[in-house]
Parts: C-alpha cells; sequence; structure tokens
C-alpha cells in the first residue's frame, strides 16, 4: 500500500520577471506542495520565493537574468532524474529538438524549462517535458499559468493552472 511518504508534489513557475502579486500568487497556488521549482527569468524572484516560504527552492538563470548562478541543474526527485532549464541556450521557442537532444544528453527523465510563455507538456524519446508557461503574462493566446506535477513511484502527473484558481 502507498503512503503519503511515497508522493512528492513539485510546484512548478517560470517567467516571473519581478512581478511581486504573480509571486504571491503562485505562493498560494503551492499550498502543500514539497518543493519549488523556478525556471528562470527573474532567477531573483526563485531568492524572494526562498525568503517567503520554508519550502526548498530551486531556481535557475533565465536570458533576462544578470546573476552569476547556474542556467542548468540537475537534481533526482523520487528515483527520476529531472533536467532543469529556463531554455533559451536551447532553442526552445523555434522548435523542441534542441531541448529534447540535451534532456536525452542529461540522461533525464523529466526536463523543466520555461522562456515561451506558453504552458506545455509532451513527451519525447521516453522523457516528460514540461514548461509551466508564465506566472506573470502568457503568450500566444495563452494567459497566466504555473504547474503542479505530482511524483509517485509509478507516475508523474502534471497538473497546469491559472494562479489565484486553486486554493
Amino acid at each position: 500500500m502507498k503512503g503519503p511518504e511515497d508522493i512528492l508534489r513539485l510546484g512548478v513557475l517560470s517567467d516571473s520577471h519581478g512581478h511581486l502579486p504573480s509571486l504571491a500568487a503562485a505562493l498560494a497556488g503551492f499550498r502543500g506542495v514539497d518543493i519549488i521549482v523556478h525556471a528562470g527569468d527573474f532567477f531573483r524572484d526563485s531568492q524572494y520565493l526562498a525568503q517567503q516560504t520554508k519550502i526548498p527552492i530551486i531556481g535557475v538563470v533565465g536570458n533576462c537574468d544578470r546573476e552569476q548562478s547556474p542556467a542548468d541543474e540537475v537534481v533526482d526527485f523520487c528515483g527520476r532524474r529531472f533536467f532543469i532549464t529556463h531554455g533559451h541556450l536551447y532553442g526552445v521557442k523555434l522548435a523542441s529538438v534542441g531541448i529534447v537532444k540535451e534532456g536525452a544528453r542529461r540522461r533525464a527523465q523529466v526536463v523543466i524549462f520555461g522562456h515561451t510563455h506558453v504552458p506545455t507538456k509532451f513527451w519525447q524519446q521516453g522523457i516528460l517535458f514540461v514548461n509551466p508557461g508564465s506566472v506573470f503574462a502568457g503568450r500566444r493566446g495563452h494567459g497566466k499559468s504555473m504547474a503542479i506535477i505530482t511524483l509517485t513511484p509509478e507516475s508523474s502527473e502534471v497538473e497546469f493552472f491559472v494562479p489565484n484558481s486553486r486554493h
């Protein structure tokens, strides 16, 4: 029988661009998550989130950042290897080829990225790719968005939602 200790919930956001009301909405929507992942633009927003909560935060820099922090992170959650990046270094606005190649090179099972401001989930080469969209300003007909990834030993479920829409 599976217990609650077998479930890990990741709150995922990207492209907050220093907009404090969007960060507050993200924190409200991430109640009950175990870890928050900020996939870049603005890295200092991940630092702000760390000051506002006791939830562990993983953040990477994006194309709008000036901090000398990692552009990529590789971490393990629930026995899965995650590659976390903003995506601008892999041409994600043009096509998925670069991010797919890099995810495979890093032997990731899950890739989290941002940059496009468009919520996206797809599987390729056995890898789950997740872009939460932008918590501040969506693009291409999408509004603000963020995601929760729920991991169990058997599955990886992705839920996209609009900030302030879940409490």
